[in-house]
Order: structure tokens, then C-alpha cells, then sequence
């Protein structure tokens, strides 16, 4: 894809936690952009076969395959870096429906502004579009090794153990399923462009 050209880049997540799972992470600005599939793309014409064949060969190899496209929240999410972080910390939540504008609000006046001042440099808030219902959020929090979930969490240390307490009184009950994993990036099966 190098070879050929390609703009279009995503990133590999293995689970470190729960079952062996791979997420391909990939970002577009328009949604006019999954109009053109990586078979139909005029750039990679060139590269289509060996692309083909390295399909089938995944394909092969793969128990279930399930497409979930969320939509992240600007506002509730830093800026990408240049260079993905060596793992995250991934939190799958479902809100009660009638909650969702509640627990967003929550993330936004409690959450978002203590990350904004904290270490940590990558933090994103995505909503479910397609694949995923709109109350479903997953929040995204970058981390460079284990060791980093010893002693005190990052969010909390952002926000102090006080308002983090607070935080989860008002937010909890808003949420009627949650599950946390471990992915750590594979930059050998990545093409971050």
C-alpha cells in the first residue's frame, strides 16, 4: 500500500484482556469516503491482486467479523497524535437510553477538563453510527505499558479521587452495561499514514 501510494491509513489492536480479538481502527472525515472500498480505489490498481490474496488469507483465518462505526466526539477528545500509543485502555458503555445527553454533559464538565490538563496525550469519546446503537460509547484512553494501571489510574489522577468519586455517583447510574479491555497496538500489521 506504501508501494502504491495509499492515504487511507489504520491502525491493528490486539486484546491484552478477555478473549483474542483484533480491531482495525481506521478514520474518515466524510462518510462519502466508504463510497471507494480498497477493491474499487484507482491507487491501489496496481497492488490489487497481492491485496486480494493477502484478503483471503486473513479471511481464512477469521471466526467472526463484525463492523462497528462510531463517530468520535470532538469535543470530548483530544487531538490524534502523530504516533498511536503502545496500548489503551478501552471502556465499552451502554447507556440507558434517556441518559445518554446526561452522561455526555457529565464527560464534559467533569472529565474532559481534568484530561485536558492531565498527562495523558491520548483520550477520545466515540458514539455508535452504524453497527452499534447511538447510546453505546466507547471511550478510548492511551497508556504505554502495564505498570501504568499501578498505583493510582490516570483518571483519576486528573481529576483527584474526590471529584473522581463524585464523578462515578452521578454517572453510574446512567449506565446500564460497561466492559473494560486492554488492546495493545501491532505496528507491523498498521499502515498509519
Amino acid at each position: 500500500m506504501l508501494k502504491a501510494g495509499y492515504d487511507k491509513g489504520y491502525t491493528m489492536w490486539v486484546t491484552a484482556s478477555g478473549p483474542v480479538e483484533y480491531r482495525v481502527v481506521s478514520y474518515s472525515s466524510k462518510w462519502a469516503e466508504f463510497d471507494v472500498t480498497r477493491s474499487t480505489d484507482p491507487k491501489l490498481k496496481d497492488v490489487q491482486v497481492e491485496l486480494t490474496g493477502i484478503g483471503r488469507r486473513i479471511l481464512s483465518c477469521v471466526e467472526k467479523y463484525d463492523r462497528v462505526m462510531m463517530q468520535v466526539n470532538p469535543a470530548l477528545s483530544l487531538p490524534r497524535k502523530a504516533e498511536p500509543p503502545k496500548m489503551i485502555q478501552s471502556i465499552k458503555i451502554r447507556m440507558h437510553p434517556d441518559k445518554l445527553d446526561d452522561y455526555l454533559a457529565l464527560l464534559k464538565s467533569d472529565v474532559f477538563p481534568a484530561i485536558q490538563k492531565s498527562e495523558i496525550t491520548t483520550f477520545s469519546v466515540s458514539q455508535g453510527r452504524f453497527g452499534a446503537p447511538p447510546y453505546e460509547l466507547r471511550i478510548a484512553i492511551g497508556m504505554d505499558k502495564w505498570a501504568d494501571l499501578d498505583g493510582t489510574l490516570a483518571t483519576v489522577k486528573a481529576m483527584g479521587q474526590e471529584r473522581y468519586n463524585a464523578f462515578l455517583k452521578k454517572g453510574r447510574p446512567m449506565i446500564s452495561f460497561s466492559e473494560y479491555d486492554i488492546f495493545r497496538y501491532v505496528p507491523e500489521l498498521s499502515y498509519w499514514s
